[in-house]
């Protein structure tokens, strides 16, 4: 298990140590964050289908493996393709609420 690090911010709460489980600092070490990186080398096919890939993967051993954490991670996967696929599709999911 890795060292919990402060960063000096009084303000860091359990939640956003929940979300470096999620989408660690790593990520976002560069000019951009990986994910904007991958969306911007790659066709929309491309990009959709790993985000698909990730989603499944993350739901087919949530059981087995890390739980919970898992669980948050195929819904950061979906929450980002539910985004990527609303851009182009005009948002029809809202419309239809």
């Amino acid at each position: 298990m890795e060292a919990l690090r402060w960063s000096g911010d009084m303000n860091f709460t359990v939640r956003q140590m929940e979300m470096d489980k999620i989408n660690p600092p790593h990520y976002k070490s560069g000019e951009i964050e990986f994910i904007e990186y991958a969306r911007s080398s790659m066709s929309k096919e491309r990009f959709e289908g790993g985000l698909e890939f990730n989603v499944k993967k993350y739901m087919h051993r949530w059981s087995i493996k890390n739980g919970i954490e898992d669980l948050k991670k195929a819904e950061w996967y979906l929450k980002r393709l539910i985004k990527n696929s609303s851009k182009d599709e005009g948002d029809e999911i809202h419309k239809q609420t």
